[in-house]
Order: C-alpha cells, then structure tokens, then sequence
C-alpha cells in the first residue's frame, strides 16, 4: 500500500510538473548560468579581393556596416584599392554618411583622377549635403571626362541651387 501511495504521489508531481513547468524551478532551482554576450567575429580573409567580394555579398544582403567593416579591411590590405573604396563610399552614400562618402569618393579620383563617374558620385554626396557649388564642380568635372549626367539630375540641382551652371 504504502508503494502505491508513493507510486501515486511521483505520479501526480510529475503531472503538475508537465502542467505546469514552471513548477520545477522552484521544486528544483538551478543556478542561473551568466553566458557573455559573444560579438560577430567573421573569419580573416587571405586578400583584398575576398574581403571586396565579401563585403559586396554583405551589402546585397543590407548588412551595411558588416560590408563597411569589410571594405576597410581591403583597403588596409591595399590602400591604392579603387574598388574598396568605391564600394564603401556608395555604402556610406546610402546610410547618408555623406563626409565619408566623399572622403572614399576623393580617395577614388586620388588614384585614379580620370575616373568621371567618380566625380558624378562625389558630386551627388554633395548635392545630399546641400553644397551645390562643389556639386556642380563635381558635375562640370565629370562631364568634361565624358560621363554623361542624367537631364533629371541637372534639373533637380539647378532647382536647388538657383543656378543654370
């Protein structure tokens, strides 16, 4: 008799516990176990290229600052890289961090100055900023190394600037 009631009575607790789980934590606490918060660590890369390309692949996913951290690491590798450079100041363009938009964008036209799209995107960075009179010297440049700025562009920045060139 005396096995049944135990029987009866382990039955019951483990159909409260099952109920109500909640139960068992304070039947039974367990010591809370403090985990540290572990930041993102991405592998390192062997060069430039595969940090360029990763950082491309975090930007298409919207990771931004992820692609931003990338495009440094690339650049730091291989700071004459026009192409980190270029990627990261159109990231920072679309974030709306304009200054460092500009900074990579100028970084670009250093070493390479006869890169107008350069100029074209540097000048849009501006425009973002409302300094339409390095906007327009960034245009006039571009045009003059053949990029051909959209009319809808020009019209946008003449209504803003109150001035035709």
């Amino acid at each position: 008799m005396n096995q049944v009631n135990n029987l009866t009575i382990l039955c019951l607790c483990a159909l409260i516990i099952l109920l109500f789980p909640g139960c068992s934590k304070v039947l039974h606490p367990k010591p809370e176990v403090q985990h540290p918060k572990k930041e993102v660590q991405l592998p390192k890369l062997e060069n430039t290229e595969a940090y360029n390309n990763r950082g491309l692949t975090n930007f298409e996913k919207g990771q931004y600052d992820l692609a931003i951290s990338d495009y440094s690491e690339a650049i730091a590798i291989d700071p004459k890289n026009a192409a980190a450079y270029s990627n990261r100041g159109d990231t920072y363009l679309l974030k709306g961090q304009y200054d460092e938009a500009i900074a990579d964008f100028s970084k670009v036209i250093e070493i390479n100055p006869k890169l107008s799209v350069f100029y074209y995107l540097r000048g849009n960075a501006y425009f973002k900023k409302r300094d339409y009179a390095n906007t327009w010297n960034d245009y006039h440049k571009a045009q003059e190394l053949g990029f051909i700025i959209p009319p809808g562009v020009l019209v946008k920045l003449r209504e803003a600037s109150g001035r035709e060139k």
